[in-house]
């Protein structure tokens, strides 16, 4: 996971998002830690 997966998932938390679909495979980590879904694809 870097800052920017963080960032992401940070603005996409603070704006309602329960789920995002990504390409990234560093996003699955971002889940553990944040109260995001994450499918990839």
């Amino acid at each position: 996971m870097n800052v920017l997966d963080a960032i992401i998932a940070g603005v996409a938390v603070a704006n309602g998002a329960e789920e995002m679909i990504s390409k990234d495979e560093d996003f699955p980590e971002v889940a553990k830690v944040a109260d995001l879904a994450v499918k990839t694809y």
